[in-house]
């Protein structure tokens, strides 16, 4: 859980990673996560969970072994639900923010908002759930 107003940075862009093997990785609902690099040894669950109704920030952050499309519905980089407003940004990066073909990049559930500024995102499925 990264604390309202706090930021979760690698001081190496890109450089740390958090391996995510429980159902969700980090829980954020008022905060920022920048240049961390997330991947998922299984393909179940998502990396990073945005809830509340707090604006968060997550700029230049990679995924990997992101999608599991397990039938949840979950199963993306990014999950977010209640009132929850987020913008993902490159952060000057100028290849994809994920790595490998999945099912979803983000998942928005409730009246969450999502803004996708500046960034490349290619995936192998657009728009969807993921099976629930």
């Amino acid at each position: 859980v990264v604390p309202n107003g706090v930021t979760l940075q690698a001081v190496n862009p890109r450089q740390a990673t958090l391996e995510v093997t429980g159902s969700h990785g980090v829980c954020l609902t008022s905060g920022t996560i920048r240049n961390v690099h997330f991947h998922r040894p299984s393909n179940q669950g998502g990396h990073v969970e945005v809830s509340g109704g707090g604006t968060s920030f997550i700029e230049g952050s990679t995924f990997t072994g992101v999608f599991g499309c397990g039938g949840s519905g979950w199963e993306a980089a990014v999950e977010t639900s209640g009132k929850a407003k987020v913008t993902i940004s490159g952060g000057g990066l100028t290849t994809s923010l994920i790595d490998g073909m999945g099912c979803q990049f983000v998942v928005a559930r409730g009246e969450s908002e999502v803004t996708i500024a500046n960034a490349l995102v290619q995936a192998g499925k657009a728009a969807g759930t993921s099976g629930s």
